[in-house]
């Protein structure tokens, strides 16, 4: 339900997680939730699309939505980076420390772990073979390169290395990587077979708390659509935290409200119900 204080707020600024929330099983935003999103504009909202995504996985979706012409910001690799769509130009971002880098890849390399990070147009990966890997190239839209020295290749700056793999290895260095760089890194994982390294403290909300100051307006104007553990941050500071039916058991506890699922328009019911 939601909650009976927030009911007569306004949201001016809506922002949306992609896989699992405003695009489809099949990666694509629907008629219903385009049309939406086109009558809120209308309205005056503001547009943000926060994803784990790399910048070329979410422009495509950002040009699709027009926000290259009618302006709005991508926050892309869960916060590490920010987009101004009108200009196409990086306004914020933040980098993993280069002296970090080599204790994880060599964390990757005795465990028989792939990694993988965004080079511009395409991903590099040391296990261009593995499944998940391959997987997570075809989401992005991006083509997939094999690098044999991962840490040689990395770019500089990086702002965000993936460890890709099967839940069980993943969650066993979850562990252990936080235990050894947790003070210096932000490490989770955003999905079962990925886990992200970042930099200290990124996180979609802190740089949708950036978003919010350049536009003006307050936490509890913003409306957050999400479906994951690396969504909960944004929905738990946002005026009004939408989950999604489909949407893990972290994501449900800090939402205020749970649409129906990606597949059944719920982005743009929750539009309709609270903000059309």
């Amino acid at each position: 339900m939601e909650k009976n204080e927030k009911r007569d707020n306004p949201y001016r600024v809506l922002v949306f997680d992609l896989d699992g929330t405003l695009t489809n099983s099949q990666k694509k935003v629907s008629e219903r939730t385009r049309e939406a999103l086109t009558r809120a504009r209308l309205a005056g909202c503001e547009i943000v699309l926060a994803s784990g995504r790399p910048i070329d996985g979410v422009m495509p979706i950002a040009r699709e939505l027009s926000m290259d012409r009618l302006g709005g910001y991508v926050v892309a690799l869960n916060g590490a980076v920010i987009i101004d769509c009108r200009t196409g130009k990086t306004v914020y971002e933040k980098a993993i420390p280069r002296e970090l880098i080599p204790g994880i890849c060599r964390y990757a390399r005795e465990h028989g772990i792939p990694l993988l990070t965004y080079v511009p147009g395409a991903e590099i990966s040391d296990h261009p073979e593995h499944p998940e890997v391959i997987r997570e190239a075809q989401w992005n839209g991006l083509p997939l390169r094999h690098v044999e020295d991962f840490e040689k290749n990395i770019p500089d700056p990086v702002e965000n290395i993936m460890l890709i793999d099967n839940p069980e290895p993943l969650e066993k260095a979850c562990r252990e990587l936080n235990r050894l760089y947790g003070s210096q890194l932000t490490i989770y994982r955003s999905s079962p077979c990925f886990l992200e390294v970042l930099p200290l403290g990124v996180h979609k909300a802190g740089s949708l708390e950036v978003v919010l100051g350049w536009l003006g307006y307050e936490k509890r104007q913003m409306m957050a659509f999400g479906d994951a553990v690396n969504d909960r941050e944004m929905l738990e500071m946002a005026g009004m935290g939408v989950c999604m039916a489909n949407g893990d058991e972290a994501a449900r506890a800090a939402a205020d409200y749970v649409t129906a699922s990606n597949d059944e328009d719920g982005v743009a019911l929750a539009l309709e119900r609270f903000v059309l």
